[in-house]
C-alpha cells in the first residue's frame, strides 16, 4: 500500500471546558468548540444546557502537514438566531505533537481577557511509521494501538532496530619513564 502523501496524523480530543465568561443572562449556555488548522475545520455537538462546564469527549483527526503551523481554537455559545464568542486561543500544533501524547489545560480569552480553559488530548502519529508497517518495509516496528479513552501512550513505537556498534581495539598503554631522585 503506497501513500502519495507523508502528511502526518494528530487525534485531537476536544475532552472538556471550565469557562469563566457567560453570554447568557437568563438561561445557561449552550457551548460548542470550533477547531482550523490550514483549510481543515471541525467542531463538536452544541452541548445544550452546559453552561460553564461543558462536556465533549469528542475527537478529530488533523492531517499535520507542518507541526509549526497555527491551531485556532474558538468556544462558542449557540443562541436561536445567532452564535456568540466566548472566547478564543490560538497555538502551534508543536504544542499537541510534542512526545506525541499530551493532556493539557489551554487557556481562552475575550478582548484580552481570561475567559476559561479547554482541555485537549493529543496523541500525534509521525506517518513515516505507519507507512513503513503498511508497505511492509520493516517488521522491526510495532505500533501500539491504545483504547482513545485511556490516559495511557497511544501509537508509539515499541521496538527500535538495534545497531551494533564498532569495536575499538584496546592499544597498549606507554610505560612513562620514572623519575630520578
Amino acid at each position: 500500500m503506497q501513500r502519495i502523501s507523508r502528511d502526518e496524523e494528530l487525534r485531537l480530543t476536544v475532552v472538556e471546558a471550565k469557562l469563566t465568561r457567560d453570554t447568557e443572562m437568563f438561561s445557561k449556555m449552550d457551548p460548542f468548540i470550533k477547531i482550523r488548522v490550514r483549510e481543515q475545520n471541525f467542531q463538536t455537538q452544541v452541548q445544550k444546557g452546559a453552561g460553564k462546564k461543558p462536556v465533549f469527549n469528542e475527537n478529530f483527526d488533523i492531517d499535520v502537514k507542518y507541526t509549526g503551523d497555527d491551531l485556532f481554537i474558538q468556544v462558542c455559545d449557540k443562541d436561536m438566531a445567532s452564535v456568540d464568542i466566548i472566547g478564543e486561543a490560538t497555538m502551534k500544533l508543536t504544542a499537541l505533537c510534542f512526545n506525541n501524547f499530551t493532556d493539557d489545560w489551554y487557556q481562552i480569552n475575550y478582548k484580552g481577557k481570561k475567559a476559561g480553559d479547554v482541555h485537549l488530548k493529543g496523541v500525534f502519529s509521525p506517518q513515516s511509521l505507519v507507512d513503513k508497517m503498511a508497505d511492509g518495509m520493516s517488521n522491526k516496528f510495532a505500533i501500539k494501538m491504545v483504547d482513545g479513552n485511556s490516559n495511557k501512550f497511544g501509537n508509539m513505537m515499541q521496538q527500535q532496530p538495534m545497531m551494533q556498534q564498532p569495536m575499538m581495539m584496546q592499544q597498549p598503554m606507554m610505560q612513562q619513564p620514572m623519575m630520578q631522585q
